[in-house]
Formats: structure tokens, sequence, C-alpha cells
């Protein structure tokens, strides 16, 4: 069983918001192949101590993933996933979604002086970002 921590955000007075993957392969009996991945939104203490994990799932668990994580203005959280974008508050509860095109693979999430969400994405179809 691995599991590791990506995209720290600091948040407020020390305290930060990450990605926890957690993941298990067990391929001794090709009858019983077992493959766990699960992904979850954590919040820390400055010292490093689990306030609160969340956990993230798209409409297919078993191909689940975080491509990047923003942090806005307001205290909410952007999630690029497989399924698009997912919005988050800050106590880890979902509060909305935009879903892209299928085909587009999320790169960056900036947010603009404006508070606008800019994301700069890449299309297999055409080879370009856009």
């Amino acid at each position: 069983m691995d599991y590791y921590y990506s995209t720290f955000i600091q948040y407020g007075e020390g305290n930060y918001f990450s990605i926890w993957n957690h993941y298990y392969e067990d391929d001794s009996d090709p009858d019983n192949y077992i493959w766990v991945d699960e992904y979850y939104l954590v919040k820390l203490d400055g010292a490093g101590n689990e306030l609160w994990k969340q956990r993230l799932t798209g409409e297919n668990p078993d191909a689940y993933w975080v491509e990047k994580m923003l942090l806005l203005e307001d205290g909410r959280i952007l999630l690029s996933d497989t399924d698009g974008l997912s919005l988050y508050d800050a106590e880890g509860s979902r509060t909305g979604e935009v879903k892209l095109q299928k085909g587009i693979d999320s790169y960056s999430l900036f947010q603009a002086g404006d508070g606008k969400i800019v994301l700069r994405y890449y299309s297999p179809e055409s080879g370009k970002d856009y």
C-alpha cells in the first residue's frame, strides 16, 4: 500500500490543502487481481496534522485522477480532474462542477487579476495547446 501527497497550497494561518493519493495493487492471485487508486482532498495544519480528508471520485471511479488544484480568492478550491473542473468549499464539500469537452486534457489553471479562471489545455485531436 503506497500513498503520497501532491500539490500543497497554503491557506490561512499555516494551514494547507493537498491532494492525497492512495494506491495498492496485488496481482499475486491471477483470479483475484486487486487494484485500488483513491484520491482525497486533505486539509492539514502547519505541523502536518490532518484536519479533515474528503474522498474524491468521478463518473468512472476506476479511472479517476486529479490533474491540478487552485485555491480561489474566496477560499474555494478548484480541481481539474478526469471529469472536468470540480469546485469545493473550504470544508471539503463539493459545490459545483464544469464538464469539459471529451478529449481535453487540462494542464494548467490560473486565476486572473479580475477573478476569472483561465484553463490552458491540450487537445490530442488537434495536437495543440489552447
